[in-house]
């Protein structure tokens, strides 16, 4: 929930032609508080914001996909090489947001599977059962 007062949206009002087009949701919340001014009369205005759904992974899947040991990435988790979250309990497991990877990781891994296989494959050396 964002609250502000009437008095705060006006001061920010002018700054809205200063957002990047690459921010369109912050240009709309901006011109849905601009727009309250005129509805309401309240000192204050409050407008939800949903946070956007984020998936989690668990050092286990890091590991895997990037060929380190789990250690390692708890490591990174610690230094806060990655954003992460400790899990409560005694354990104290790690969950790290997977937006923070430039792709698909598990697409990645898919394709890094295909390759190893092709190689194994091709790798081998041809039949001598041919004519010379």
């Amino acid at each position: 929930m964002l609250t502000l007062s009437r008095d705060e949206i006006r001061q920010i009002a002018p700054e809205i032609e200063k957002i990047p087009s690459s921010l369109p949701q912050v240009r709309q919340l901006m011109e849905r508080l601009i727009a309250s001014l005129s509805v309401s009369s309240d000192p204050v205005v409050s407008i939800a914001i949903r946070e956007p759904d984020i998936s989690w992974m668990t050092t286990a899947d890091v590991a895997t996909l990037y060929g380190v040991s789990e250690r390692t990435v708890r490591q990174w988790c610690e230094k806060q090489y990655l954003q992460a979250q400790r899990m409560p309990g005694p354990r104290g497991s790690w969950r790290i947001r997977s937006d923070q990877f430039p792709a698909d990781l598990f697409a990645i891994k898919r394709l890094m599977t295909t390759v190893q296989d092709i190689n194994q494959r091709f790798s081998a050396p041809p039949p001598d059962d041919y004519e010379r």
